[in-house]
């Protein structure tokens, strides 16, 4: 993103640059632009914008896929997954988090699970937290 340096205070940046993860592939426009407005409105820039440039990288020609007989609500993970990315850049990354079965034999009920970060979540360019290595009820929820 190019700034408008006209009214900015000395020392501003000329250009910032930002980089999300997207929770998956996707070729749905609407969700991508979702996602940049939730970031844009969580953290805006600190003074006028004169140009914004969308980069998409490791892009590839979508692959075909097998859709399921009797599933009705097949894409609703699809749907959850950017929802949860969404969330994450709402309130912070290290305060989103999902549940992931660690070890299912283990004695201790606490053992069994750990907490993971969200796919998509990770963000760079904003200093965001959490290292996804917390374990057991006390983590984040």
């Amino acid at each position: 993103m190019t700034h408008d340096l006209a009214f900015a205070r000395r020392g501003t940046p000329p250009e910032l640059r930002l980089e999300q993860r997207l929770p998956e592939p996707t070729a749905d426009a609407e969700a991508i632009e979702r996602l940049l407005l939730a970031r844009l409105e969580t953290s805006p820039p600190p003074v006028a914008v004169a140009r914004l440039e969308l980069e998409l990288a490791m892009v590839e020609p979508a692959t075909g896929q097998q859709l399921p007989l009797f599933t009705p609500q097949a894409a609703r993970d699809a749907r959850l997954a950017w929802q949860l990315a969404r969330l994450a850049i709402a309130f912070g990354v290290d305060r989103v988090r999902r549940v992931e079965l660690a070890d299912p034999d283990a004695p201790l009920a606490e053992t069994r699970w750990r907490w993971a970060p969200v796919a998509g979540a990770s963000v760079t360019g904003d200093g965001g937290k959490g290292d996804g290595g917390e374990r057991g009820p006390g983590g984040p929820a």
